[in-house]
């Protein structure tokens, strides 16, 4: 894909109110030293799939204290682009004088982040809190009411997803009189990971990874790292969702946990499959700091499903749909390798695990796809000419467009009140497009259209056409033991005083005159029989 460039069109796109000036001329600034300032805007915008820290110059107000100016903010941080004259002074205020009101005050990073047809595009960040306050109520009844103000503590601010917002000109040093203020920003902060560590403040993050299971297959491993800042940390596991109970727990002796003096692993307790959230509690300068955690889903009882391998999956929804026909949507197509998993009591249904995550699909990352639980696609092969995929309510991956939903036709059909099969027969022209399996070349593909999409950002959740080049396929490496349903050939209606019909095993229809020895699944309305042909 080619690199986006971030034109003024763009960036109006997020249309949003135009945002103050703030007078600084009668302020005075003193050295504050050098803080870490952590970045959720180019990042983001490049799907770079990490969230740069980076070192930067702050000063401190002589009249008011704890109003922070950072000068040229993004001088150190990794270039997506040229480099930023080095003669070039920016400047960005940062209000944390009311540490439960932070607020970031229209202003220039020195960096570029862009381009258009005017040439390179200086970034320019503010906050909706500075619009607020300063500009519309000069109160904060509608940031409060709204949770768009920025908050200071344990000498790190942070503010709310989507409360900051860019805009960008095309000169090296910004001055206030260069906006328009009724062009639109786009808001950024996605995912809340802004945050500006002041100078002095001990580095207390603590980085979690999951391990997997254990060596003796009793216990879930997770990495546990943190720097020399720390003194100690108190991990804890717990099921569900992370909230700060957990770690009130941790901190008032309530919950079991395991004393960390150095990076190392974390054992915990294997348990059913599930949602678990890993806390951890930093202690430094004789006292607890801002907790980290964890949250993933475990799947490793194989009571219900079983691991069976890999496929090679060729993806042919997202890069080939009705909204891709009209750019709003253009992704390239690829092949490549996912965890299959089988169903251990109907072994007809497949799914694929996390097909869209960051180790399998190229286009996911970090930061744009939710690895906090497993995102699974299942498919019923209970017909092998009627292969159907199963609703996939959130694909886990976000490309700017929303979370994405996906169907396939054949099982709409059956499950979708709203979508009868007339209507289906009326858009396709009679046949609804569906997959097929071939035993023999342990292979599945999809008819052209045969799959629909959704994404939430669609204010009427329409269902768009997708595989709408006929590219989608699954290969299986070796045979994982695909059967068809006994229990009947799902997706297939005959009426009642309909004639016999005939499928093989595998689910493939044949005629009653062309039987050969071998078992055969009769259909004649409800139920369906199995037959032995000698």
């Amino acid at each position: 894909m080619k690199t986006p460039k971030l034109s003024a069109a763009l960036l109006a796109a997020g249309a949003f109110a135009a945002l103050p000036v703030f007078s600084q001329e009668t302020e005075s600034w003193k050295p504050a030293g050098t803080g870490m300032l952590r970045d959720d805007i180019v990042s983001s915008f490049y799907s770079l799939g990490t969230y740069w820290e980076f070192p930067v110059e702050v000063e401190e107000s002589e009249q008011t204290p704890g109003r922070y100016r950072l000068v040229n903010a993004y001088v150190n941080a990794p270039k997506v682009g040229p480099d930023f004259p080095s003669d070039a002074v920016n400047y960005l205020v940062i209000d944390a004088s009311d540490p439960e009101h932070c607020y970031v005050e229209l202003g220039g990073t020195s960096y570029w982040i862009g381009e258009d047809e005017g040439g390179l595009q200086h970034m320019i960040v503010g906050s909706i809190a500075d619009d607020y306050y300063n500009n519309k109520y000069s109160n904060w009844e509608k940031a409060d009411e709204e949770g768009v103000c920025g908050t200071l503590s344990k000498g790190c601010i942070t503010f709310p997803p989507r409360s900051l917002t860019v805009q960008t000109v095309n000169t090296e040093v910004y001055t206030p009189n260069q906006l328009d203020y009724d062009m639109g920003c786009q808001l950024v902060n996605g995912n809340s990971m802004f945050r500006l560590r002041l100078p002095g403040t001990p580095d207390t993050d603590i980085a979690i990874s999951l391990e997997g299971m254990s060596s003796g297959g009793d216990g879930v491993v997770y990495d546990i790292a943190f720097s020399d800042d720390v003194e100690y940390v108190l991990a804890a596991v717990f099921p569900g969702e992370y909230n700060d109970r957990m770690s009130e727990q941790i901190a008032d002796g309530m919950a079991e946990t395991t004393h960390l003096d150095t990076s190392g692993s974390f054992v915990a307790p294997l348990a059913e499959n599930g949602i678990y959230t890993v806390v951890a509690v930093p202690f430094a300068d004789g006292e607890s700091w801002t907790p980290s955690y964890l949250t993933r889903e475990w799947n490793y009882s194989e009571h219900e499903w079983k691991n069976v391998g890999t496929a090679e999956y060729t993806e042919s929804i997202l890069s080939s749909n009705y909204l891709f026909d009209y750019n709003q949507i253009v992704i390239d197509e690829y092949t490549y390798s996912v965890p299959v998993q089988q169903n251990v009591e109907s072994p007809w249904l497949i799914r694929l695990v996390d097909a869209y995550g960051p180790d399998c699909y190229p286009m996911a990352t970090s930061t744009n796809y939710d690895s906090s639980k497993l995102h699974f696609m299942t498919f019923d092969f209970g017909d092998f000419s009627n292969v159907k995929l199963l609703k996939t309510d959130n694909l886990g991956i976000n490309l700017n467009n929303g979370d994405f939903s996906i169907w396939s036709y054949a099982s709409r059909v059956e499950s979708d009140e709203t979508f009868s099969q007339e209507i289906a027969e009326n858009i396709f022209g009679g046949n609804i497009p569906t997959g097929r399996y071939d035993k023999s070349s342990l292979t599945a593909t999809f008819d052209k259209n045969s799959f629909c999409l959704q994404t939430n950002l669609d204010p009427y959740l329409r269902w768009y056409e997708a595989n709408r080049k006929g590219n989608a396929r699954l290969v299986f490496p070796t045979d994982i033991g695909i059967i068809p349903n006994p229990a009947g050939i799902d997706g297939i209606t005959i009426s009642g005083d309909s004639a016999e019909e005939y499928y093989t095993v595998d689910g493939i229809r044949t005629d009653a005159d062309r039987l050969t020895p071998g078992i055969y699944i009769v259909r004649k309305g409800t139920p369906s029989r199995k037959i032995l042909v000698k």
